[in-house]
């Protein structure tokens, strides 16, 4: 009966949320009353979720993504414009902020207390990869998906990260509000997919060590983020290059076979961002070599 109470007022947030998205800024009692609700959900489920059924777990995981969605979807006031990952005194008391931050502590609580199905890890996982967008929460969602992957559900989110990235852009046109809405969202996901993968790959948040039965081979990223930058956009295109850059980084010598999977992801970046480029690419086999010489 609880988990029944809690989806409702989370429904009505959302809604709550959403029926004010054109009024900046948030109002602070809207926020309130979110964050505490929110925080009381994160204890229901970190003590009651072992005697809920699944199904009902699942729709109470739903409304808090969708709290969050409507958090992110929010206009942010640009009063001041502070370099990112850095927040503003005004920013850290922002109510979507506070909203925001209650609803990843949920997620939180989820990944390290219980087993949530795979329809519950593919929503948590499409969540945060919209939320680490976000300078202000990028490194609690960070925290997060390490703690997920580290956790029971891992595999699952991990093929969730990468069937975001060979996902297809949304049909329809991009003429209408609606589509660009659309288009956006879907960016957006592909771009936090990309960030969260390789952070926890090679990145600061490296399970690697933590979970080696759960860890893709580098190729296989890389391959996937080949892919990602078939859909055109070039945010999606200067991530990508700056994942790569990340793993030559903190990886470059111990890098052998791969380094034909990083031309070749580095040819597909180039393509994007130079299209003139495309019709005389990088030779994959000879850079691999002097690569692998080199290192």
């Amino acid at each position: 009966k609880t988990a029944e109470l809690l989806e409702g007022w989370l429904g009505a947030l959302a809604s709550s949320i959403a029926g004010e998205l054109h009024a900046a800024p948030l109002p602070g009692g809207v926020a309130r009353e979110g964050v505490e609700l929110l925080s009381y959900t994160s204890v229901f489920v970190k003590m009651a979720s072992v005697e809920l059924p699944d199904a009902l777990f699942c729709r109470l995981v739903d409304a808090v993504c969708a709290v969050c969605f409507q958090a992110l979807d929010r206009s942010v006031e640009a009063e001041e414009s502070p370099q990112p990952g850095e927040a503003s005194p005004h920013q850290k008391n922002d109510p979507r902020m506070q909203l925001l931050r209650a609803c990843l502590a949920v997620f939180d609580v989820v990944t390290r207390y219980t087993s949530p199905s795979l329809g519950c890890t593919r929503e948590i996982t499409d969540t945060l990869c919209a939320a680490v967008n976000d300078a202000q929460v990028s490194r609690e969602c960070v925290q997060v998906m390490r703690n997920f992957l580290l956790g029971a559900p891992g595999l699952g989110a991990t093929n969730q990260l990468l069937s975001t990235l060979h996902s297809a852009p949304p049909p329809g046109s991009t003429s209408g509000a609606a589509a660009r809405t659309a288009a956006g969202r879907w960016v957006g996901r592909v771009r936090g997919a990309i960030f969260l993968l390789s952070m926890a790959t090679w990145g600061s948040g490296n399970i690697s060590g933590r979970r080696p039965t759960q860890r893709y081979s580098r190729t296989r990223i890389l391959a996937a983020l080949t892919a990602a930058t078939a859909s055109g956009e070039k945010t999606v295109a200067l991530e990508v290059l700056m994942s790569v850059d990340r793993l030559v980084r903190t990886a470059g010598k111990e890098l052998q076979l791969e380094w034909a999977a990083v031309c070749e992801t580095l040819s597909a970046v180039l393509a994007q961002l130079d299209p003139s480029s495309a019709s005389n690419p990088p030779r994959a086999d000879a850079a691999s070599a002097s690569g692998a010489a080199g290192a």
